[in-house]
């Protein structure tokens, strides 16, 4: 007659903390890895750098 309804509330409470968390969660996890980007290029050697000028360089060299 009646199903047993034990696991519906926890599942609907598990979906509703997950949607709620996803976001946060997300954005914190990109602003991260915007971050170690964004070091990494700062902290490479400036003959490393595409500064556009590379093309110019070689001839003046030549």
């Amino acid at each position: 007659m009646n199903k047993p309804r034990g696991k519906r509330p926890v599942r609907a409470l598990l979906r509703a903390l997950d949607r709620a968390l996803l976001g946060p969660v997300m954005s914190a996890g990109a602003f991260i890895i915007e971050r170690r980007v964004v070091r990494a290029i700062k902290n490479k050697p400036t003959a490393a750098r595409a500064t556009g000028d590379g093309a110019d360089r070689s001839q003046e060299q030549g």
